[in-house]
């Protein structure tokens, strides 16, 4: 943290590894600390997140999600999972359409 700072896109994948071994012990509280963080970065840094962190955040929200047995809140990160990797498919197929 204290060579790019606690907001830093870098650190996403960190608190994503994190978060996914406390939601494996079952500390969900934990887990959601480490998720808000990493979802936080996202919506501050979103120039520079790339789709795959913020979508790969998107699912573990919607794991954590389940594992309160929230399961509208899941299936919201779920759409939010699936439409962000819809932008990134558009995004590719206009560039293959461009050459």
């Amino acid at each position: 943290m204290e060579v790019h700072g606690p907001r830093s896109v870098e650190l996403i994948p960190s608190y994503l590894v994190l978060a996914e071994a406390s939601l494996g012990l079952k500390q969900l509280n934990q887990c959601w600390e480490y998720l808000s963080q990493a979802q936080y970065t996202v919506l501050q840094q979103q120039d520079q997140a790339p789709p795959a962190i913020t979508s790969q955040v998107a699912r573990n929200m919607a794991q954590l999600s389940i594992a309160r047995k929230d399961y509208d809140e899941a299936a919201r990160h779920l759409a939010n999972d699936v439409c962000i990797k819809l932008i990134k498919l558009l995004s590719f197929l206009e560039l293959i359409y461009l050459f």
